[in-house]
Protein backbone atom coordinates (compact mmCIF):
# COMPACT_ATOMS: atom_id res chain seq x y z
CA UNK A 1 0.00 0.00 0.00
CA UNK A 2 0.85 3.61 -0.88
CA UNK A 3 -0.13 6.06 2.10
CA UNK A 4 0.58 9.67 2.36
CA UNK A 5 1.02 11.32 5.79
CA UNK A 6 2.26 14.45 6.57
CA UNK A 7 3.81 15.44 3.58
CA UNK A 8 5.35 12.14 3.18
CA UNK A 9 4.96 9.24 1.03
CA UNK A 10 5.42 5.27 2.03
CA UNK A 11 4.97 1.91 1.33
CA UNK A 12 3.67 -0.84 3.61
CA UNK A 13 1.97 -4.09 2.82
CA UNK A 14 -1.11 -5.26 4.82
CA UNK A 15 -1.09 -8.77 6.37
CA UNK A 16 -4.33 -10.67 7.83
CA UNK A 17 -1.79 -10.86 11.09
CA UNK A 18 -1.55 -7.54 11.40
CA UNK A 19 -5.13 -7.38 11.59
CA UNK A 20 -6.26 -9.98 14.50
CA UNK A 21 -8.55 -11.65 12.15
CA UNK A 22 -8.42 -15.21 11.03
CA UNK A 23 -6.90 -16.23 7.41
CA UNK A 24 -10.01 -17.21 5.54
CA UNK A 25 -10.33 -18.49 2.25
CA UNK A 26 -12.51 -15.59 0.11
CA UNK A 27 -15.04 -18.86 -1.13
CA UNK A 28 -15.89 -18.92 2.35
CA UNK A 29 -18.46 -16.02 2.18
CA UNK A 30 -19.48 -17.13 -1.65
CA UNK A 31 -22.87 -15.36 -1.73
CA UNK A 32 -26.69 -16.31 -3.15
CA UNK A 33 -29.39 -15.17 -4.41
CA UNK A 34 -30.75 -11.54 -2.86
CA UNK A 35 -33.34 -13.04 -0.38
CA UNK A 36 -30.29 -15.12 1.29
CA UNK A 37 -27.98 -12.21 0.92
CA UNK A 38 -30.05 -10.07 2.71
CA UNK A 39 -30.39 -12.95 5.32
CA UNK A 40 -27.16 -12.73 5.49
CA UNK A 41 -26.21 -9.37 5.97
CA UNK A 42 -29.24 -9.11 8.67
CA UNK A 43 -27.17 -12.02 10.30
CA UNK A 44 -24.08 -10.52 10.42
CA UNK A 45 -25.22 -7.01 11.50
CA UNK A 46 -27.05 -8.72 14.12
CA UNK A 47 -23.99 -9.87 15.72
CA UNK A 48 -23.65 -13.31 14.31
CA UNK A 49 -20.05 -14.02 13.66
CA UNK A 50 -17.74 -15.65 10.69
CA UNK A 51 -16.01 -15.80 7.63
CA UNK A 52 -17.78 -13.11 6.35
CA UNK A 53 -17.55 -10.64 9.24
CA UNK A 54 -14.06 -10.74 9.34
CA UNK A 55 -14.29 -10.13 5.57
CA UNK A 56 -16.76 -6.96 6.64
CA UNK A 57 -14.36 -6.17 9.55
CA UNK A 58 -11.45 -5.79 7.92
CA UNK A 59 -12.78 -3.78 4.85
CA UNK A 60 -14.31 -1.43 7.22
CA UNK A 61 -11.03 -1.25 9.21
CA UNK A 62 -9.53 0.20 6.20
CA UNK A 63 -11.99 2.67 5.32
CA UNK A 64 -12.17 3.81 9.12
CA UNK A 65 -8.33 3.75 8.65
CA UNK A 66 -8.25 6.01 5.50
CA UNK A 67 -10.76 8.79 6.80
CA UNK A 68 -8.15 8.92 9.94
CA UNK A 69 -11.33 8.09 12.12
CA UNK A 70 -8.34 5.26 13.59
CA UNK A 71 -4.78 4.86 14.02
CA UNK A 72 -3.77 1.56 12.51
CA UNK A 73 -5.85 -1.49 10.78
CA UNK A 74 -6.46 -3.35 14.42
CA UNK A 75 -7.98 -0.07 15.99
CA UNK A 76 -10.42 -0.09 12.65
CA UNK A 77 -11.12 -3.88 13.22
CA UNK A 78 -12.07 -3.20 17.10
CA UNK A 79 -14.23 -0.22 15.96
CA UNK A 80 -15.83 -1.67 12.99
CA UNK A 81 -16.64 -5.02 15.66
CA UNK A 82 -17.76 -2.27 18.39
CA UNK A 83 -20.43 -0.45 15.78
CA UNK A 84 -21.99 -4.14 14.81
CA UNK A 85 -22.22 -5.50 18.16
CA UNK A 86 -23.95 -2.26 19.79
CA UNK A 87 -26.64 -2.10 16.93
CA UNK A 88 -25.68 0.88 15.56
CA UNK A 89 -24.79 -0.32 12.11
CA UNK A 90 -28.32 -2.33 12.14
CA UNK A 91 -29.99 0.48 12.80
CA UNK A 92 -28.97 2.44 10.14
CA UNK A 93 -29.38 -0.11 7.74
CA UNK A 94 -32.64 -0.46 9.15
CA UNK A 95 -33.03 3.37 8.68
CA UNK A 96 -32.07 3.40 4.85
CA UNK A 97 -34.19 0.51 4.08
CA UNK A 98 -37.54 2.46 5.03
CA UNK A 99 -36.10 5.94 3.66
CA UNK A 100 -35.90 3.75 0.34
CA UNK A 101 -39.62 1.77 0.72
CA UNK A 102 -41.35 5.00 1.66
CA UNK A 103 -40.72 6.65 -1.90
Amino acid sequence: MWEVAGGKVSNWTLSVADTGLPVTPIKAIAGGDKVSNAATMRALLSGEGGPLRDYVLLNSAGVLLVGDLVTDIRDGVQLAAQTIDSGAAKDRMESMIEVSQAG
